[in-house]
């Protein structure tokens, strides 16, 4: 029993090129590796967050008496990003019919205004100063953004989100190679276990297990690892 490996992030395997699952064992060192340099770019990220200057919201973006008039939004919160993300959506289709028309156009529109009845003219001019609104916040937080962006770029915290980024596709795939490795033995069964089973050290039978029935089962068998390890390496 002497393939669990004893020392995260170091070569375990020394001597034992001839085992029938060698190749396994290099795939799990080169995960642990992998998994090192993550957790190392991701410090770095974190110290360079720390760096970023911080750049307040506009006041462009602060709800004011005006917009709980055209929204359901109390005064003084900021207006919230998914809130904009549905407003540029309006807007790009907007911009992008074939025939590109606005409310305030319409609105421009005297002969036709005179048509409407008082109640369905005020709806009209709702809409044409939501849509005035909409197109200032847009602008606003994209200008915003581009500050935020240009700080994280100064701090090099846009350089360590994207060396994150790309050690965790390491990792993943890393871990992908193992997972398609068979193991040919109960040593090499073993040392996959001991490779996933510290993602379960805080893990309690007791909570509610999710999934389908194997991975219950799999979760199961990774926690009672945990509890054994002592024992298996004295085996």
């Amino acid at each position: 029993m002497g393939a669990i490996p004893a020392r995260a992030g170091v070569a375990t395997w020394d001597g034992l090129s001839a085992h029938p699952d060698a190749e396994l064992f290099r795939l799990i060192d080169g995960a642990r590796e992998a998994d090192a340099r993550l957790k190392a770019a991701e410090a770095a990220c974190d110290e360079a967050g720390k760096r970023t200057e911080n750049v307040p919201a506009p006041q462009a973006l602060i709800v004011t008496e005006e917009d709980t008039r055209l929204w359901k939004l109390n005064v003084g919160d900021l207006f919230d990003g998914s809130h904009i993300d549905l407003m540029g959506k309006r807007q790009t289709h907007r911009r992008s019919s074939e025939h590109p028309l606005n409310f305030s156009s319409i609105l421009a529109d005297a002969p036709y205004i005179a048509t409407l009845d008082e109640k369905d003219r005020a709806t009209l001019q709702l809409m044409a100063a939501r849509e005035t609104r909409e197109d200032q916040l847009i602008a606003a937080r994209d200008q915003w953004q581009a500050a935020r962006r240009l700080a994280q770029e100064r701090s090099a915290e846009t350089a360590a989100e994207e060396r994150q980024e790309q050690l965790y596709n390491e990792r993943g795939d890393a871990c992908d190679r193992i997972a398609r490795k068979r193991a040919l033995t109960l040593s090499g069964l073993l040392a996959k276990l001991a490779f996933v089973a510290p993602d379960f050290e805080h893990f309690e039978l007791e909570e509610e297990l999710e999934g389908g029935t194997s991975e219950v089962i799999l979760t199961s068998i990774a926690v009672d690892f945990n509890s054994l390890k002592p024992a298996l390496a004295a085996v």
